[in-house]
């Protein structure tokens, strides 16, 4: 058995929390970090809570694509990511 693990952080948590039980821990020889896996790239944002985003770039005067105020991910995407 081999697990491949995305190395974005929230998918080595759930590893982890998925895991933990068997003892399985990243680094292990059954246990890879495989770039190839990797989800949608977050940027700065990577880890932070939709209201943390917003409270960042209200803070800094960061607006949307379209000059509205409110963050939204679909329309705007991530600083730093895709």
């Amino acid at each position: 058995m081999k697990i491949y693990v995305s190395p974005r952080k929230r998918a080595q948590q759930t590893f982890d929390l998925l895991f933990e039980k068997e003892g399985l821990k990243l680094g292990d020889e059954k246990v890879k970090l495989e770039e190839d896996i990797t989800e949608w790239d977050h940027g700065m944002y990577e880890g932070w809570l939709g209201s943390e985003i917003r409270k960042s770039r209200k803070e800094r005067g960061v607006k949307g694509v379209n000059g509205e105020e409110e963050w939204n991910i679909w329309r705007d995407g991530c600083e730093d990511g895709e």
